[in-house]
């Protein structure tokens, strides 16, 4: 008699636990090996990155220091390693340029000019080559401290982030981004007065001084920033940084997450009405404007730049 290949297990349903104990048994060490082998791939891209920061760091520490050969060397090897590493080109490009290389800096600077992780730093960089401005080490001194305030700041670290954005404008006054830190710094802490007067200087240098006239009116009308406003004001930056070289695309997303997080800084509204007009599209620019409710201290300024476009 021909029987089913199941019948064995239907007719004795013991045979059907004993498969399925013997089953999970043989299945246990599989299971070991898999969580093993994802072990050791996790463990080996933790170092991997580790090593990376601690080459990164390295490179940077030889950049400032100003052996620019050995810093070469370091993103060189990092190039090597991982293509896409826009961090290290972008102090490639920085070590050339310093070294007088302007051709080969200004390859590396093309190379990561649309990497969000360095894309305004590596335009700025473009045209200034373009217009003979050559960088040099006191000013790369500069934007490294002016770096490091931002990471401080981010983290919370106030007076320390200040420290480092005051050393940076000593070294490089003409740096507009550190004097708006140095405002944000004084707001935190309570100085409207000193805020105001970095506000001011910023306004008339700036060609769209929005955001620095904004900070002015809040600070006379007592909207300081605190501690909790330190995400909207670095994202701000970011987002004018972008507009100054008519990345409409970048400042949009920045101001959109920005609202999207803190639906009530209506300044972001002023920075998408921007991005709106450069793109040349002025009944968008005024719905922007419109979003500023007539009980905010911004709506007048509103009204005015609505005016000022349909002229």
């Amino acid at each position: 008699m021909i029987c089913h290949p199941l019948s064995f297990f239907l007719l004795d349903p013991r045979n059907l636990r004993n498969l399925r104990i013997s089953s999970s048994s043989s299945a246990i060490p599989w299971i070991i090996f898999a969580l093993v082998i994802f072990a050791g791939v996790l463990l080996h891209t933790i170092y991997r990155l580790y090593r990376r920061r601690v080459e990164l760091e390295r490179g940077l520490s030889l950049e400032n220091e100003g052996r620019l050969e050995e810093a070469i060397a370091v993103f060189e090897r990092a190039m090597r390693r991982d293509r896409s590493d826009a961090i290290s080109m972008f102090h490639l490009g920085l070590c050339r340029e310093l070294m007088g290389d302007a051709d080969r800096a200004r390859e590396a600077y093309e190379l990561v000019a649309d990497d969000p992780r360095c894309d305004f730093a590596a335009r700025i960089r473009l045209r200034e080559l373009e217009q003979g401005k050559r960088l040099d080490q006191q000013k790369l001194r500069a934007l490294d401290l002016f770096e490091r305030g931002v990471a401080l700041l981010e983290r919370g670290d106030v007076a320390d982030a200040e420290d480092a954005f005051n050393e940076g404008a000593a070294m490089h006054p003409g740096y507009r981004p550190i004097h708006y830190y140095l405002g944000a710094c004084a707001e935190i802490t309570g100085r409207a007065h000193q805020a105001i007067g970095h506000y001011e200087r910023l306004a008339s240098e700036e060609a769209d001084p929005t955001l620095a006239r904004h900070r002015i009116l809040a600070a006379r009308a007592g909207k300081l920033w605190t501690a909790a406003h330190v995400r909207q004001a670095i994202r701000l930056r970011k987002a004018w940084n972008y507009l100054e070289i008519e990345m409409t695309d970048r400042a949009a997303f920045e101001l959109g997450e920005l609202l999207r997080d803190s639906p009530d800084e209506f300044t972001a509204w002023f920075g998408l009405a921007r991005c709106n007009i450069i793109n040349g599209d002025l009944p968008a620019a005024r719905e922007c404007y419109e979003k500023v409710p007539p009980d905010d201290w911004r709506y007048e300024d509103a009204q005015k730049e609505m005016m000022k476009d349909e002229r």
